[in-house]
């Protein structure tokens, strides 16, 4: 995890060298968890597994905590996004 004590320019520099590359769906910023990026993933990134994983890789690799939501597997369970966002988050920052 990012250490959010260190310089803020340089934490500040590396979070937005992160989206500018890789544009996330939602990042979430928090004093006590660090950088969290929730990712949405449709059917395009069934198909662009490579990319995919590298995208994963990238943000794991620079310390960021990272919730990857299947839009397929959702429907699939019949649940809400907001329903299965809470649940993964909540494992996140072990509060389940």
């Amino acid at each position: 995890m990012l250490d959010l004590t260190e310089s803020m320019e340089t934490y500040t520099e590396l979070v937005n060298q992160l989206v500018n590359r890789k544009n996330p769906d939602l990042l979430c910023v928090d004093k006590q968890h660090g950088v969290i990026i929730v990712e949405l993933d449709g059917a395009i990134h069934d198909r662009k597994v490579k990319k995919t994983e590298e995208r994963n890789n990238l943000f794991r690799g620079a310390g960021i905590k990272l919730v990857v939501l299947n839009i397929a597997d959702i429907k699939e369970c019949q649940e809400t996004i907001i329903e299965r966002l809470e649940s993964e988050m909540l494992k996140l920052v072990g509060q389940r």
